[in-house]
């Protein structure tokens, strides 16, 4: 039998997952890039309830193992 998917993603260009309308949420002066106004974020964390969306060390430490079976971690920007 198959997985229901990826269980840990992290990556840079987080402004590339939220649309541009919405703030970033480390960094309220900015703004996402997309522009069919998806929030590919929440849309995988409605996929699996069980997950968390991290995008801190404070937070990646507060990862109940027990609890969490998916997680996902972007950077706003690594390369700007």
């Amino acid at each position: 039998s198959h997985g229901d998917g990826i269980e840990v993603i992290f990556g840079g260009g987080r402004r590339e997952f939220i649309p541009g309308n919405q703030s970033d949420p480390e960094y309220p002066d900015k703004k996402g890039e997309r522009e069919d106004g998806r929030n590919l974020l929440m849309e995988w964390k409605e996929k699996h309830p069980n997950a968390e969306y991290v995008w801190n060390k404070k937070q990646f430490d507060e990862i109940d193992v027990d609890k969490v079976d998916h997680v996902i971690g972007t950077l706003f920007d690594c390369l700007k």
